[in-house]
């Protein structure tokens, strides 16, 4: 497959039925018409439509039973079980059961033979398709904007236009080798969106590729200013590459485009975005305390840390080594979305537990940094309570599952749903994933027990409806599942794109291009890169681009399509060139002298390049045979194609025939002598070809025979039989009146020599030709290094065949030992920059390597087809050990006990330590003094704390610094960073302390805070704690809370109704917390209401409201007044939101308005009082039709029949 393009494949397979008069390559012929079996990109009806109507075809018309079978026959060959392809036909939209084929509205015939069942018509869509199912094959029915395969159809007359179409900027051009073809630019490789880390990554690179002849000049703009080292001396814009060095956040404020150019005219490349990312801190105050009791599920939050573009999560117990493996504590899960789940909780799982949070990339956006900073959490503990073994339940998939990453996943994301449950763990819960309207993809992975299913490169087919399916062994039949629907949003990709073209002056030319994307795509055109709009010469609707009359100087030009939506900007280019030229025989030449069998038939070749095209005619041995392509009939014709084909050979047929091609520009003429034998002979032998990889050729073997003998083809490759039964890159068929081989998706492997072989019980006649075939470079061979130090190898390899087109780059990749993954050691190097060594090896010096590293090295070399395979890795080199190249990240710290200065930094990793014996040297500071002397402390091994003894400087800023050491020598010191001793107990107390009744079940807490000084707080105020005991309660228990941040007043919740409590107020610091305040006794408030309201009814009052009415309630002697009754009501697709319930008043009935249709609601009501809202009635469900339908008049029973509603609604 080629790298960097988008796959077209089109199979070719062996043609059933009458013999082909007319159907081109690629095409398959069936009596008097031709197919295109178009198997991948899958596409949507419109596009398949759009794309058959590019060739003048239209999507497959079944006119009878015989067709359906062709159809049918060639299925069994080339599809799946699960394929679906495109038809032509259509739900008629005013008589749904009826079926119409588009264009013409032609009745579909109404026989089951061609369904795969009677169920398939009622299905949801309107498109009528071809599908699979087990063994049965038939018609059924897709929505229009499902992707499938598609079927065109084309009579065979009409193949030529075809044939026409194909005038692309080689046509006429007499060149052995097309890349000396003169033309404009070409993007090859566009920009990638590209995430730099801040403070880490020294420079940052952006690229593009164009092809062209004569060479490409590239400019590169951020926005609409163009980049030059002369606007900022960190921009270097070297060919089509963009350095930037030291990165800074204003750099990713706009979107950069590459603009590449040569005489022939100017194009963009698509947008790439610069992020900058950035991974902060966590907070230096450590997690509340996490409670659980046994036997319950449990979830832990990560704490809140800011990082863009993505992070990933890693937890650990007890250490910051300790991992967590969840295959092996199968009860527990970490999500992508930062928390750490635990299905059923118990007594082992008490600990400390630590957040690992990596910065990352996200959906399109990837890190490009070997170096992404990460940070680890303070210490969260969690206390689990003993409790009571309950009886076995669950599994239960808890809410927030199925979660997917990214949350708005885009076509090519890597793409992971994730599935928990909670439950009785006694043994493993079983995962299941299925997809309920399709298969699940090739490219998905289950990992993580099962419960994380991953979809690489996702692509549209995979859209649809995931369902997660869990059970346990422990429990029979216990299961729970949920459903996801899968949408993708994705950038603009063309599925019909320009094509570079060559147009006579004078000419009308319209040229049409055709993107998919969601949300839904908008188009412009560029000439030359600047706007086109409609005016004048030029017409433009949407995807079409109208010239009225073609002007070579005005005209000529590149050409972009551009297709956007919010997600980006695609671009399909192509060249115009307007020119004319005498028509002239370059691609098909006839040959010298023809043999034809008597009796048998033969055509002859006439297929001129001519702009304008060229007028055919034929003559024999001077005599002009007068023929016209509009007569189809006779022994001798002149097909719509220009060839000439003459059946019922006789003796008098032989002579010298001149094929004649003229235009305004001149003509030209080629001739052949026809020779009639009366014995078997080939006559359109087959010629070499030259063909992309995964593209299909087709080698002509034409005999002219007697009909009166059968004869037999043979074929061979290399001297070898095939067998194109067994073989499925091999089939037999006819193009143009002459049977042949196709090598559907040619591969390496099928370059050689194929010989054709005709036998019939008179003679044997054999004629051969060499297929080559055009790939990215093979495997580069040989590769060793030398001249290692400590950052550079010096690698050397020999130049891999290019099969076809020249090398233009190559990669070095690296593994390393420490980190066994394939990574590109260096950016892709263009051929004219790798130096030659003894004629034979290609050599490169590879620069920032890690010191004390055992690095293996491989090559791939690219062409204009893409990126080869990686060669064998070569042997293991080790580069020599040095001091630390960088010092350690992350220096901070501060907290801890009191008298402490907590001093932490991120380790060095392993690959990074550069020599044996790592180590730290600890520096730090009281701030303030920049002559003060240092001190140091120096620790050995792989440490990430260090705690200095701060005395009595409590709550003092300090400067501190790490530097990194091994037994090499010191590294580079850290930046200094600023941080704070540890804070002492605070002297503050809070003052005038007041405590309010809030409702039956609540005090709101105000107090006036203390001054937040240093010798008062004796550090920084975190926040306050409430403490309070009933007054009513013998020896009562004391209660507390805290809350956090500088405030002055608090609710405490959970207080019993008409209740007297005494409350104080602490404040506290990291250190702990400080004196209590003075006493105050609060009151609770009285009951909300204990009842709730009866009699509720719902009558219908207008297309949009209805009216409801309910039985009022009274209230005791611990309630509050009644004050007023609210409707809380939603639809049955909806979650409770009290916020939105409607407040009437106090009165008994009610108004519900801008109700929907076709929706069933769920009514509720409940009074309330100044103490808060009481309980809510049972359950009404009511819909706004049925209330209309069946409510006419308040005179008939006014309840509604729930069952019946919930059973029309469902």
């Amino acid at each position: 497959m080629l790298l960097g393009a988008a796959l077209f494949f089109t199979i070719v397979p062996f043609t059933f039925g009458l013999e082909n008069l007319g159907c081109p390559v690629e095409w398959v012929a069936y009596k008097l018409h031709c197919y295109q079996f178009n198997l991948i990109p899958l596409v949507t009806y419109e596009t398949a439509s759009a794309k058959c109507q590019e060739n003048g075809a239209e999507l497959v018309r079944i006119g009878n039973i015989d067709e359906h079978n062709f159809i049918k026959s060639q299925w069994e060959i080339l599809y799946t079980d699960s394929s679906v392809s495109w038809t032509g036909g259509q739900r008629d939209p005013i008589e749904n059961v009826i079926f119409k084929w588009l264009p013409g509205n032609m009745r579909v015939q109404d026989s089951l033979d061609y369904w795969l069942s009677e169920d398939e018509k009622t299905k949801p869509g309107n498109q009528l398709v071809y599908k699979k199912n087990g063994n049965n094959f038939g018609w059924s029915v897709a929505k229009k904007n499902d992707v499938h395969s598609y079927i065109c159809e084309i009579s065979q007359d009409e193949t030529y236009r075809i044939l026409e179409k194909d005038t692309g900027l080689d046509y006429g051009v007499e060149v052995r080798n097309k890349n000396n073809i003169k033309r404009g630019p070409i993007m090859k490789m566009e920009p990638n969106n590209t995430v730099f880390v801040l403070d880490v990554d020294e420079s940052v690179v952006l690229e593009c590729l164009a092809t062209g002849n004569p060479q490409v000049k590239y400019k590169w703009y951020k926005g609409s200013q163009e980049l030059s080292s002369t606007v900022n001396n960190r921009y270097t814009v070297t060919n089509g590459r963009l350095s930037i060095t030291t990165p800074q956040a204003s750099d990713s404020a706009t979107d950069y485009r590459c603009e590449a150019s040569n005489e022939f005219g100017s194009i963009y490349s698509t947008n790439a975005q610069l992020t900058a990312g950035s991974l902060g801190y966590f907070s230096n105050i450590k997690p509340e305390k996490e409670l659980a009791t046994d036997f319950n599920y449990k979830i832990i939050q990560c704490p809140k840390i800011q990082g863009k573009p993505g992070l990933r999560y890693q937890w650990t117990k007890d250490s910051v080594t300790n991992y967590i493996k969840t295959e092996r504590q199968q009860y527990m899960f970490m999500s992508n979305n930062g928390r750490l789940y635990f299905s059923e909780i118990g007594g082992p799982d008490a600990g400390k537990y630590y957040c690992m949070v990596t910065l990352s990339g996200s959906g399109h956006l990837q890190l490009t940094s070997d170096q992404a900073p990460s940070r680890i959490s303070k210490e969260i503990e969690l206390e689990v309570k003993t409790g009571s073994s309950k009886a076995n339940f669950g599994p239960e998939i808890l809410n927030e599952f199925i979660a997917v990453f990214p949350s708005l996943p885009m076509i090519g994301d890597e793409i992971r749903m994730e599935c928990f449950a909670y439950g009785t763990f006694s043994s493993p819960f079983i995962y299941k994933w299925e997809k309920i309207d399709g298969e699940i993809s090739s490219r998905a992975t289950l990992s993580d027990l099962n419960r994380v299913l991953t979809i690489k490169n996702a692509q549209r087919q995979d859209e649809g409806t995931y369902n997660c399916i869990v059970n346990s062994n422990a429990h029979g039949s216990k299961s729970d599942s949920k459903n996801y629907t899968l949408q993708l949003q994705s950038k603009p990709y063309f599925v019909i794109e320009l094509k570079s073209q060559l147009i006579e002056p004078g000419a009308r030319f319209t040229w049409r291009c055709m993107a998919e994307g969601r949300p839904a795509v908008t188009y412009s055109w560029l000439k030359d890169t600047k706007k086109l709009v409609s005016g004048g010469n030029i017409q433009i609707n949407t995807n079409t681009l109208t010239i009225l009359r073609t002007d070579e100087k005005r005209d000529n030009g590149m050409y972009q399509c551009t297709a956007e939506n919010s997600n980006g900007i695609t671009y399909s280019t192509a060249q115009l060139k307007i020119a004319s030229f005498a028509p002239k025989f370059i691609q098909y030449h006839l040959p010298s002298s023809t043999l034809a069998a008597r009796t048998g038939k033969v055509s002859l070749r006439c297929h001129p390049d001519a702009i304008p095209k060229a007028t055919i005619s034929w003559s024999r041995n001077g005599a002009d045979l007068g023929l016209d392509s509009s007569q189809s009939t006779g022994r001798i014709q002149k097909l719509l194609n220009g060839n000439l084909f003459i059946q019922d050979i006789t003796q008098s047929d032989a002579g010298e025939y001149k094929c004649t091609a003229t235009n305004n520009q001149g003509e030209a003429s080629q001739s052949t002598k026809l020779r009639v034998v009366e014995n078997l002979v080939i006559s359109r032998r087959p010629s070499n070809i030259e063909v992309i990889v995964n593209e299909t050729a087709f080698f002509y073997c034409g005999a002219s025979y007697n009909p009166d003998f059968e004869i037999v083809y043979k074929w061979y490759f290399n001297g070898y039989p095939i067998n194109v039964e067994k073989d499925a890159f091999y089939s037999e068929g006819t193009v143009e009146n002459q049977r042949g081989l196709y090598i559907r998706t040619a591969q390496l492997k099928h370059k050689g020599n194929y010989t054709c072989l005709i036998e019939s019980p008179l003679a044997t006649d054999a004629a051969s030709a060499f297929l080559t075939v055009k790939a990215p470079p093979s495997e580069p061979a040989g590769v060793y290094g030398d001249g290692t130090t400590e950052d550079k190898i010096t690698i050397h390899w020999l130049a891999p065949n290019d099969n076809g087109f020249p090398i233009t780059r190559y990669i070095i990749e690296s593994s390393n030992k420490l980190n066994p993954v394939w990574k590109m050691a260096s950016r892709e190097i263009p051929s004219s920059a790798v130096e030659v060594q003894d004629r034979l090896f290609k050599t490169v010096q590879v620069l920032g390597l890690q010191p004390n590293n055992q690095y293996k090295f491989r090559v791939r070399a690219i062409n204009k087809l893409g990126v080869g395979q990686p060669s064998l890795p070569s042997a293991d080199y080790r580069t020599l050990s040095s001091p630390p190249k960088r010092a350690p990240n992350d220096v901070g710290g501060g907290g801890g006990k009191v008298g402490d200065l907590s001093i932490t930094w991120a380790p060095l990793p392993p690959e990074e330590q550069c020599a044996d014996g790592i180590g730290y040297v600890v520096y730090w500071r009281v701030k303030g003094n920049p002559n003060s002397k240092w001190s140091k402390h120096v620790m050995k091994g792989q440490a990430k704390e260090y705690y200095a003894l701060a005395g009595l400087n409590y709550y003092t800023l300090y400067e501190v610094k790490v530097q990194a050491f091994n037994e090499k020598g010191l590294g580079p010191n850290s930046t200094i960073s600023s941080i704070y001793s540890a804070e002492d107990l605070p002297r503050a107390v809070p003052v005038d302390v007041f405590a309010d009744t809030y409702n039956a079940t609540a005090l709101i807490i105000t107090w006036t805070p203390p001054v937040n000084d240093r010798p008062t707080m004796r550090g920084k105020i975190l926040g306050y704690q409430i403490n309070w005991e009933n007054r009513d309660v013998d020896d009562p228990i004391r209660y507390s809370q805290s809350f956090y941040g500088e405030i002055s007043e608090a609710i405490i919740i959970g207080l019993f109704p008409n209740g007297y409590y005494w409350v104080t107020v602490q404040v506290f610091n990291t250190a702990g917390l400080g004196p209590l305040s003075e006493k105050y006794l609060g009151s609770t408030g009285m009951d909300a209401p204990l009842n709730f309201p009866t009699e509720v009814t719902v009558y219908s009052r207008d297309s949009s409201s209805v009216e409801v009415k309910f039985r009022g309630i009274g209230f005791g002697i611990d309630e509050s007044p009644v004050t007023g009754y609210k409707l809380c009501y939603r639809s049955v697709r909806e979650v409770w939101d009290l916020d939105n319930c409607k407040d009437i008043g106090f009165v008994e009935d009610g108004v519900l308005g801008d109700l929907e249709k076709d929706t069933l609601y769920k009514l509720r009501v409940l009074a309330w009082s100044g103490d808060g809202d009481g309980k809510k009635s049972e359950a009404i469900y009511f819909t706004l039709e049925n209330s209309l339908k069946r409510l006419r008049d308040k005179g008939t029973d006014p309840y509604l029949d729930v069952e019946n509603l919930l059973f029309q609604a469902l």
